[in-house]
């Protein structure tokens, strides 16, 4: 696939959403937006702090909204504080409208100095040269891959170079109700560590003709994909090949993930039949578990629930598990000044330092080691619930790490593949097979066009 062709058909398709939502970009450009949060960079302000120094003023953006939003840009003010001679200015919108506005902005000194995406972004932009390879500075930041596990540091690379540093890593594990599993004479704190484990708590947890479920399985809901990609590869199946050029999911390994997935409420009655809010089920009491991130925790502790965690089900032979990471980049920018570069630079390896304040207020987990075993982490709330999730770090997998994984995976509500999944799990159509091939189809002409 022609990853520039791509990428020009990904934003005009955006932009033409937000031209017509949000105005003209005359009328609500690049300028505006960065000076939503604070002030627009400049490249001198004239400020002299007490240190003496003379202020630098530096830009972040993220697609954090949210209470997520709240998180970071506390941080930064922490930063600010640490560091008075650097002012920050942060920039939150969704997702789609900062990769919009940054190609707007690219190469200009109205684009960010630092910016947050996701592992699945980085193969998007790193290939047209809009990130600045890290491999030469990371040393020198004391950035240490040992740190990080294999499958989070392989996330930050295309092609072998290094274009940003994992801030998290947020995988799918079991939130149990521990109440309800006592009432089964269950133990709360049982793992899944086979099909039988899982089945057998189902059965004992399930009473449909009063209401109460085992699990929530959501019939329209990003999550049915990603425990979809998970017993995938736990299967030993495949999503693409290696060369990115063909979809491979419409596979014996495919079909027996989604037909044991679309059992759990079409035949077995463990789960609601054609479920609509999987958190708010489990939160009420109609469910005794659900399959969620690690952002769902602090929810979990503000509802007042007596919980535990547990690794995603071991229902396959390999185990495997969906995930994804947020991760710091440094954009591209040639009139940069050297000043503006420390500045930035400074603010990547104090964010990723100052992790655990990231992971404790938002239940994501930090992809730093050392960060994960600080004594600051281990005393935040969410400390007793994220251990089955570390221990999942080895095994995680993410969504293609290729252009064109935004326009089928889990977080696009139009992807080919949710709605093969969607139809398998509502029991729209019982043909498995068929939905995957049409998947699959649609899956290829995107990587190839």
């Amino acid at each position: 696939m022609k990853r520039k062709k791509w990428l020009m058909s990904m934003a005009g398709s955006v932009m033409a959403f937000l031209l017509v939502a949000c105005g003209t970009a005359a009328d609500s450009g690049t300028e505006e937006m960065i000076g939503t949060t604070d002030t627009a960079k400049t490249e001198e302000s004239g400020e002299v702090p007490a240190s003496g120094n003379e202020i630098v003023e530096i830009n972040i953006w993220s697609g954090m909204t949210g209470a997520d939003a709240d998180v970071m840009q506390s941080m930064v003010n922490e930063f600010m504080e640490e560091n008075p001679d650097i002012k920050v200015s942060f920039t939150s919108v969704t997702w789609s409208e900062m990769f919009t506005k940054w190609q707007q902005a690219f190469n200009s000194d109205l684009g960010p100095d630092v910016m947050m995406m996701h592992s699945t972004d980085i193969c998007n932009y790193a290939p047209n040269e809009m990130l600045m390879p890290l491999e030469e500075i990371s040393g020198s930041l004391g950035i240490d891959s040992a740190n990080y596990s294999e499958a989070a540091w392989a996330g930050v690379q295309n092609e072998g170079t290094l274009y940003g540093i994992p801030l998290d890593f947020h995988c799918m594990g079991v939130f149990k109700n521990a109440e309800m599993f006592e009432a089964a004479g269950l133990d709360p704190n049982m793992t899944f560590e086979t099909e039988e484990d899982f089945l057998n708590a189902c059965k004992a947890l399930s009473d449909p003709e009063n209401g109460k479920y085992a699990v929530g399985i959501g019939s329209n809901y990003a999550h049915t994909y990603r425990y979809w990609y998970s017993l995938l590869h736990q299967f030993n199946g495949t999503f693409v090949n290696d060369s990115f050029t063909e979809a491979e999911f419409a596979s014996e390994e495919g079909k027996k993930a989604l037909d044991w997935i679309a059992a759990l409420p079409l035949d077995l009655k463990y789960a609601p039949y054609n479920e609509q809010d999987i958190d708010a089920d489990f939160l009420n009491g109609t469910c005794a578990m659900v399959i969620d991130g690690p952002w769902f925790i602090p929810t979990a502790i503000e509802s007042g629930m007596e919980f535990t965690t547990a690794a995603f089900p071991q229902i396959g032979e390999t185990p495997a598990v969906w995930a994804n990471s947020h991760v710091v980049t440094l954009p591209v920018e040639s009139g940069r000044s050297e000043k503006d570069q420390e500045a930035a630079e400074k603010l990547l390896v104090w964010i990723i330092e100052h992790s655990y304040e990231w992971g404790s207020q938002s239940g994501q987990i930090p992809a730093n080691a050392s960060v994960r075993e600080s004594e600051e982490y281990k005393s935040s709330a969410v400390y007793p619930y994220v251990q089955a999730f570390v221990d999942q770090k080895d095994y995680i997998k993410y969504e293609p790490l290729c252009a064109g994984t935004a326009e089928f995976g889990a977080d696009n509500e139009l992807s080919p593949v949710m709605s093969a999944v969607t139809n398998i799990v509502s029991g729209n159509t019982d043909d498995t097979m068929g939905e995957l091939e049409s998947a699959a189809k649609s899956v290829t002409d995107i990587l190839t066009e």
